[in-house]
């Protein structure tokens, strides 16, 4: 993926939280989520007595402040136990996705340690410096286990290295932080789906728990300039910074497609197709830049995720609850952009509006729709020669319609829907490759396994 150097987002209104790179939310879900699961696990222990030895609002764990419980053992005295003692006695199992520094373990380790539950936590990691981090940051913690591997949507329990097998099934908490700029394009769906069918059971809690991708046309100068006087791809994507200053969204960002962590993507991928009014109210006050004519240069991706509960990120610039900085932009250039006069002028000039080969008059069109489809496209390949690959890419097309009838009661000129941008991935895709070779513990049945080498991006 390209980047551009254009700014940043401007400084955060008062009263939204800056994130700290959406670490501080994470803290949030995790501390709730590993509270509510040792609380159900504590009032179903067969050691916790009858309901009144629990009846302090039912020993709800979530209510007690971080730091405030210290374990005191498991005696099981007296036909019932106190409520620290129980916990205690209750081992939370989780698995973590792309632990990258280790950030995400710690939270984990840290609540459990804070209301007294015992915990193992499997974390996976495709970069192997990452894996070296990690090797070191959690060398004396023996209820951490490393291992290195790149999951494939279609691997299977052999294929996982030998630590991965006691954490199989057990998971009461996955977690991951492989929400990439447009949410899922870093294969987070087909990631999670393979820990959903291989380590989770139908009581566990997912954080991620869903997402919602989102688009909205905006007319950015300084980006388009960026990608056309430096010769880059207009059949590209780009992760990039906006400034709001500099920008005008053309209506509030829109859904295009909710996913559930664990669920199976379909198999012909996300496709979507979305209408946004072109008159000057859809315009979102949120720029200086004005002017009689303005051009359509793309599309700004965000997304929104609940983490868990009330635990929400929200990446959209004109929302009232953008509570993060740390995901940029991700666009999607118009190679024909598109004009669109936002002042009806009293004389009768043509301005036109440039939609592939496709060109309407302004004075003979009532106010337009841009239409605008939009599909997430997969495929894996493997064979006995080559490693196996997976590959992901977006494609994206847009088209100008009027009304049925323009002011004179003629019929609306019709508009030839152009071709796809990026068709097939030709111009820009990410690969994961996972090589095979065989190893020393290799199956029964002689088949080899599915070692993790690399990663590669492009």
């Amino acid at each position: 993926m390209s980047k551009s150097p254009t700014s940043r987002p401007a400084a955060r209104a008062p009263g939204i939280r800056d994130d700290g790179g959406g670490y501080l939310l994470y803290f949030d879900a995790i501390n709730q989520a590993v509270s509510k699961l040792a609380a159900k696990t504590v009032k179903s222990h067969p050691m916790a007595g009858p309901p009144s030895t629990l009846s302090l609002d039912l020993y709800s764990l979530a209510d007690v402040p971080i730091g405030n419980a210290t374990p005191s053992g498991c005696n099981g005295e007296g036909g019932g136990v106190s409520p620290p003692s129980t916990a205690a006695c209750v081992e939370l199992t989780a698995v973590v996705v792309g632990p990258g520094r280790g950030r995400l373990p710690s939270y984990i380790l840290d609540a459990c340690d804070a209301i007294g539950v015992r915990c193992r936590v499997l974390c996976i990691e495709a970069n192997p410096l990452a894996l070296a981090f990690l090797e070191v940051r959690f060398a004396d913690d023996p209820r951490v286990t490393l291992v290195h591997a790149v999951l494939s949507a279609d691997a299977h329990a052999a294929d996982l290295p030998a630590q991965c097998r006691s954490f199989l099934h057990e998971c009461d908490l996955s977690v991951s932080e492989l929400l990439g700029t447009f949410a899922d394009n870093e294969f987070m769906p087909e990631l999670l789906c393979t820990i959903e069918r291989l380590f989770l059971h139908e009581r566990s809690v997912r954080i991620p728990a869903s997402w919602t991708v989102e688009v909205v046309p905006v007319s950015a100068p300084r980006v388009d300039t960026f990608i056309r006087e430096g010769g880059r791809r207009l059949d590209a994507t780009y992760v990039t910074g906006l400034d709001p200053s500099n920008v005008v969204f053309w209506g509030d960002p829109q859904p295009c497609w909710t996913s559930m962590s664990g669920d199976e993507p379909p198999d012909c991928g996300f496709t979507t197709e979305l209408t946004f009014p072109l008159h000057r109210d859809s315009v979102l006050p949120l720029s200086s830049f004005s002017a009689t004519d303005m051009v359509i240069t793309g599309m700004a991706g965000y997304f929104q995720a609940t983490l868990f509960e009330n635990v929400r990120i929200d990446t959209r610039h004109n929302s009232p609850s953008f509570n993060s900085h740390h995901w940029e932009v991700f666009y999607f250039p118009f190679a024909s952009p598109v004009v669109i006069a936002t002042q009806l002028r009293s004389d009768s000039s043509s301005v036109q509006s440039d939609v592939g080969s496709a060109a309407m008059t302004k004075s003979h069109v009532r106010p337009r729709e841009l239409r605008v489809q939009l599909a997430r496209k997969t495929e894996s390949v493997r064979d006995f020669a080559h490693p196996a690959v997976m590959r992901l890419w977006y494609e994206w097309r847009w088209w100008v319609s009027s009304a049925s009838k323009n002011e004179d009661g003629e019929a609306a000129r019709e508009v030839t829907i152009p071709s796809w941008s990026n068709f097939r991935g030709e111009t820009d895709s990410i690969t994961i490759q996972i090589r095979s070779e065989e190893r020393n513990d290799e199956q029964a049945s002689g088949r080899p396994t599915t070692k993790a080498t690399s990663v590669v991006c492009s």
